[in-house]
């Protein structure tokens, strides 16, 4: 039973190992490096797509906003889409004015600026490094007979 509980605790703290590193890498890095290299821009949401509609309720709580906005260089850019934002019963109006990161050599993928959700990520990355090492070691300790 000790050895089971340990692979346990030890495949929880590598789970939760894999997670940090997907918010680090998805959720962090490629955010700030496009905002610290990247250019912004006032954007106009010209177009909103609902998608997965609540079952029970039947309010769509998922939309994808498409905006246009125009480079530095004057480069106009057309509906791209913007990542899915999940917010509630908020829907994006459109002709709604949104701020918006680009990287020069690539005008057509960018992105919202959203210093809120990369704050909530650096928050919560720390503490799921201290848990999945909490977890692994308490495995460990547990499958080796330390407790």
């Amino acid at each position: 039973m000790r050895l089971l509980a340990g692979v346990f605790f030890v495949a929880v703290g590598l789970g939760q190992a894999a997670a940090v590193v997907y918010l680090v890498v998805w959720h962090i890095y490629r955010p700030v490096s496009l905002r610290l290299r990247g250019h912004t821009a006032t954007a106009r949401i010209v177009r909103v797509e609902g998608s997965n509609p609540d079952p029970d309720t039947g309010r769509i709580k998922t939309f994808t906003a498409y905006v246009d906005y125009t480079t530095r260089t004057g480069q106009r850019v057309s509906a791209v889409p913007m990542s899915e934002l999940r917010s509630g019963n908020y829907r994006p109006s459109v002709g709604a004015k949104a701020k918006v990161v680009y990287p020069p050599d690539d005008p057509g993928k960018a992105m919202r600026m959203s210093w809120p959700g990369t704050a909530l990520v650096c928050v919560c990355v720390p503490v799921g490094c201290v848990s999945a090492f909490a977890m692994g070691a308490w495995g460990v300790l547990i499958w080796t007979g330390g407790i």
